[in-house]
């Protein structure tokens, strides 16, 4: 039985084969930009992405306004420095509005209470900030003992005596006339202190920080 005689494909213009082609091909190429795209947006994002060398946690009564928040980070960021070798310098802040006194609370401050509650929770089990910053020390040591005493030493589990491990934020020398940039925020209610180390946690970014805020006298 003879085999049948292939079919002769006609003869194509260059436009014919390219229209061919593209035909069999569209998918292929649609597959491969959406595939490249998403690539590039994956690395650009990377990039862009800025490690701060330090997170300082704010823990006040009342959350800050981003207009604060943005005064407090210009003022703070210029005395931290490159601790994790990304070649700029960058900190981070991590508010949160708790009132440790308060027994008295409407529904949605309570909800944002509970909010702060949870994200401070996951600062802690993270290792995530190294300086709290604090309008209300005592409360914060009393109920989670998690500060250093100013000369680096870690107090005993249950210390109470909170005032000889935090500064006021308004004694930094680095941030004299600060408190004309945040009216609302006085700076000599504010206190600063060092979060006690853990397995895991490396706080070199809040060290350099800590100096920077109080070069001398950093320990006391």
């Amino acid at each position: 039985m003879s085999r049948p005689t292939p079919r002769e494909m006609p003869e194509m213009t260059p436009a014919e084969r390219r229209a061919n082609w593209w035909h069999y091909h569209w998918m292929h190429l649609v597959l491969a930009g959406v595939a490249i795209a998403l690539l590039v947006s994956v690395v650009s994002e990377q990039l862009a992405r800025v490690e701060p060398d330090c997170t300082v946690a704010v823990v006040t009564r009342r959350m800050l306004t981003a207009e604060e928040e943005l005064a407090l980070r210009t003022a703070l960021e210029p005395l931290a420095a490159d601790t994790n070798g990304d070649g700029r310098v960058s900190m981070a802040l991590s508010t949160m509005a708790i009132d440790f006194t308060s027994d008295r609370v409407d529904e949605v401050s309570a909800q944002m209470m509970a909010g702060s509650l949870e994200k401070l929770n996951a600062d802690f089990f993270a290792g995530q900030s190294g300086l709290f910053l604090l309008d209300d020390p005592a409360s914060f040591v009393e109920a989670y003992h998690a500060l250093r005493y100013l000369d680096g030493s870690e107090p005993a589990e249950e210390a109470a005596d909170w005032q000889a491990m935090v500064h006021r934020l308004a004694d930094s020398p680095a941030l004299q006339g600060l408190e004309a940039e945040l009216p609302e925020l006085p700076l000599d209610t504010l206190w600063i202190g060092r979060r006690i180390g853990g397995p895991g946690t490396d706080f070199a970014g809040a060290e350099a920080l800590w100096l920077g805020l109080f070069p001398e006298g950093a320990a006391g």
